[in-house]
């Protein structure tokens, strides 16, 4: 089994560890401590950094972890010992919101900096468009390509 199927599994476990925390009982809700403001946005914070490393599609999965954390949010209003709190909802769409920008870096910096590098041999000399597979110049970023192409 691959890293990446191993991490979407355990992301989809995750999911049901946090409806069952938002729509269980109370008393089975591990707190740190620190205030249910900062476990609401550390928790979804943490989930939805799991979720777009599994599915590397960041803002997809942001937006569809917001509408889970209101869902969730507004779906306490028929669990018996709990309530919907607009504050509560606000704070885990917001912990959810800032794990896109940090989860969209992740994605992308590994293509960036290998682009980066080719470009570096290329204007260095130690790479010329006759030595470089043109099979892979298309996955290349376009600056890279042309600069590759030009030389």
């Amino acid at each position: 089994m691959s890293i990446k199927v191993m991490l979407r599994v355990c992301s989809v476990a995750v999911l049901f560890l946090l409806v069952l925390a938002a729509l269980g009982p109370a008393q089975w809700v591990p707190r740190s401590g620190f205030g249910w403001q900062i476990d609401h946005f550390i928790g979804y914070f943490a989930v939805t950094l799991t979720f777009c490393i599994a599915w590397p599609r960041p803002f997809a999965v942001g937006g569809a972890v917001v509408a889970l954390a209101l869902l969730l949010e507004g779906l306490q209003v028929f669990t018996p010992d709990r309530h919907a709190d607009l504050n509560a909802a606000v704070i885990s769409a917001g912990g959810a919101m800032a794990a896109i920008v940090p989860a969209d870096f992740l994605i992308r910096a590994p293509r960036r900096l290998a682009g980066r590098a080719f470009l570096t041999l290329a204007r260095a000399g130690l790479l010329t468009p006759a030595d470089s597979d043109q099979a892979k110049l298309p996955v290349l970023a376009g600056p890279v390509r042309r600069q590759l192409q030009s030389s």
